[in-house]
Parts: C-alpha cells; sequence; structure tokens
C-alpha cells in the first residue's frame, strides 16, 4: 500500500511517472545514475555521458514534434541515447491493436535521433550508434516477451543490416515475478527494473534497500527521488499532471459512453422500421418508452 502524505499525494513519489523520472535522472548529482541506467539496458559499460536538450532541431512545419524525456550522448561521441518512460498506454493503444503507436512513435523517434547527427565531413560508418530506450510502466507486447525486447534491422535469416540504431523496451510489469528472486539471482537491468517500478511502495523498502547498497547507480537515484519527493515544486507538477490525465479519461469515457448511446439509437431505430414491439427493443437497447418513441415520432 502507498503511504500518503498531508497533501493527500504518495510521500515518495513514483518514480515511473514521467516527469519524475526525467527529474530525477537529468540532475548534475545523476550523472553516474543515468550511465548506469543506460548501461544495465544495453547490457554494455558507458563511462561518462552528457545530457543534451530533449527537442531536437525541426527542419520543416509538416514534421512532428517529439519529446524525449532524456537525451544524452557519450563522451566518447561513440553513441547516442533517447531515454523515455511511457507510464501509461498512448491514446489509442491497446492488446487489440498490439500497442501499435507507441512501437511506431518508437521507430519515428530513433530514426530522427539517428539522421539529425552532423555528418559534414563524416563517412556513415563514423556516426554514433543510436538507441531509442522505451521503458513501460505496463506490458506492451501482447505475445510472450522478457523484460528487456531489443529491435534492430534484420533480414529473414536473422542477418543485422547494421548496428547502428537499435530500439530497447523494457516492461516493468515484469517485475512483479523478479521481486521473488533474491538479490543474487537479480541482474543490474533487474534492480533497475524493480526500483523503477516498486521505489515509492513501503512494503519493498528492504528489497529497495538491499540492491542500493550493491548498485551505486540506484542508490544515488533513490537520493534524487527522496529529494523529489520532498520539494514543493515537483509534488505540484506531479498534481497537476496527475489531474489532467484525470481529466483526460474522463473525456474518454464520456466519449465511449457517448459512442455506445449512439449505437443503442441506432439499431433502436432499425427495430422500429421492422415493426418490433416497444418491450422487446427495450430490453434489446436498453433505452427508455419515452426515448424509443421520440426515435419513432
Amino acid at each position: 500500500m502507498i503511504e500518503l502524505a498531508a497533501d493527500g499525494l504518495p510521500k515518495i513519489l513514483p518514480a515511473y511517472d514521467d516527469g519524475v523520472f526525467k527529474s530525477m535522472l537529468t540532475r548534475p548529482e545523476s550523472k553516474e545514475s543515468l550511465a548506469d541506467i543506460i548501461s544495465s539496458f544495453l547490457g554494455v559499460t558507458i563511462t561518462d555521458i552528457e545530457i543534451r536538450g530533449n527537442e531536437l532541431p525541426i527542419h520543416d512545419i509538416d514534421v512532428k514534434r517529439e519529446i524525449f524525456d532524456i537525451s544524452c550522448r557519450a563522451t566518447d561521441g561513440k553513441s547516442q541515447f533517447a531515454v523515455e518512460m511511457q507510464a501509461a498506454p498512448m491514446e489509442g493503444d491497446s492488446f487489440r491493436n498490439e500497442h501499435s503507436q507507441i512501437r511506431h512513435r518508437s521507430v519515428y523517434c530513433l530514426t530522427d535521433l539517428h539522421a539529425n547527427q552532423p555528418g559534414r565531413g563524416l563517412n556513415y560508418r563514423g556516426f554514433a550508434k543510436s538507441y531509442q530506450i522505451t521503458i513501460c510502466n505496463y506490458c506492451p507486447f501482447k505475445e510472450e516477451h522478457k523484460l528487456l525486447e531489443k529491435f534492430q534491422m534484420r533480414n529473414q535469416r536473422g542477418i543485422v543490416l547494421a548496428d547502428a540504431i537499435t530500439s530497447i523496451f523494457v516492461d516493468l510489469s515484469l517485475t512483479e515475478q523478479i521481486v521473488k528472486k533474491s538479490i543474487s539471482e537479480m541482474t543490474a537491468s533487474e534492480m533497475w527494473a524493480v526500483f523503477l517500478a516498486k521505489a515509492n511502495e513501503p512494503e519493498y523498502d528492504t528489497l529497495i534497500s538491499k540492491i542500493i547498497k550493491i548498485r551505486e547507480g540506484i542508490s544515488m537515484a533513490q537520493t534524487a527521488l527522496s529529494t523529489i519527493s520532498q520539494d514543493e515544486h515537483e509534488r505540484a507538477r506531479f498534481r497537476s499532471h496527475k489531474i489532467w490525465q484525470l481529466d483526460r479519461e474522463h473525456e474518454q469515457a464520456i466519449w465511449i459512453e457517448s459512442g455506445r448511446n449512439e449505437s443503442k439509437f441506432a439499431v433502436a431505430r432499425n427495430l422500429i422500421q421492422m415493426d418490433i414491439p416497444f418491450d422487446k427493443i427495450i430490453a434489446a437497447t436498453g433505452l427508455t418508452r419515452v426515448e424509443i418513441e421520440s426515435l419513432k415520432h
């Protein structure tokens, strides 16, 4: 159970909230944490990074603008990263369409990130490798999958065309199984996933304490999260974002309900034209007699 503060918000803000995640890992003192989370999810060692502006330059007014949660580059210039937290499914996404919006968005952002590199005087092998890391606090895949899923350009035989671009998805919903493991069995990526998903839940305090003793990067992220959670500006921002989400969900619910009602009226009109008795139309549609009579007239 999440512990609440006097203002009604969680005492420790959730690390999986988009704004909290960004604030936690873009502070000057959080560079080691950011390098560690990227290293853990990529399976390589990134020793030092520089954080860049989140908004990429736009060369055409018809091109979509995308805002990365975190955009950074390895100081050796060999790789660059866009790290995005997706706290909830994008509007229109569900298992029914296999969360196609977030998948297509990751491709767009990744290719845009890669193509926006300065290229004058470089051969094509001289470009930095680009990685899009999308962390989802929900299950983005309908089919069976792992905590980390990496995608590259391959042919039917599995041969990689080039390793220049890589899209990585992280599914935090799988931490429900990971927390059952002992610390010695957890990988670095699993430890980060547990921290991001469970850091604001008191029942996991003991587990998080064990994790931060092992990984310095997570320990520093925990310190930053505690600082953010006590900051009035950050809490106000979190409340504002939460209200916006509730308003959007309310509007979606009204839109869905209005669509259902319109469908009921369409069915009722057809049944009226077929001279079906009112009592059967009421039973079939759930409309009132007054509503059905108004349609008939």
